[in-house]
């Protein structure tokens, strides 16, 4: 679904994101680095990490071609989408599909099943399990996100206690 420099990469589209960011591992050596200063980001564990690059890219998405800037920045995807991608392109959503349709309704992308490290080149956010720092819990909470705690513990079966009365 998504190539860069005629590669196949992994693609997020994720709204939370507020910006576009690329894996360092798919920029090409003669990509020019932009420096970036006082730009941190908050990782979905909660950690604040600095970062020092953004890049120019050409993507295709599904034989659309998309430039964007996007933020260099260990993720586990090689390209993630966010909100400055969904504001250029105005994306319509089919949210029972997962279908995105961008370029006025002419391409249309969606998950799809592929042998690329075994994932969808689009991952669809319904696939992905989360774990969020007690910091972004907190803060979903005070913005009244409705919340649920859930604590799971081994249960392991008390023999040593049963006894065999006789009497």
């Amino acid at each position: 679904m998504g190539k860069l420099y005629n590669k196949n990469i992994q693609v997020l589209i994720d709204s939370g994101a507020s910006e576009n960011y690329v894996s360092p591992h798919v920029i090409q050596n003669e990509q020019e680095l932009i420096p970036v200063f006082d730009r941190k980001v908050e990782t979905a564990g909660g950690e604040v990490a600095e970062i020092k690059y953004k890049v120019n890219l050409k993507v295709d998405l599904n034989g659309y071609s998309s430039t964007i800037t996007a933020y260099v920045f260990p993720i586990k995807f090689d390209l993630i989408l966010g909100r400055s991608w969904l504001k250029q392109e105005n994306p319509t959503t089919n949210w029972d599909t997962d279908i995105w349709s961008i370029n006025q309704g002419s391409t249309l992308l969606k998950p799809q099943k592929n042998t690329y490290h075994n994932h969808s080149p689009l991952t669809s956010i319904s696939d992905l399990s989360y774990l969020i720092s007690h910091k972004q819990a907190d803060r979903f909470l005070k913005k009244g996100a409705n919340g649920f705690l859930l604590c799971i513990r081994d249960v392991k079966p008390q023999n040593d206690m049963a006894t065999n009365n006789t009497d």
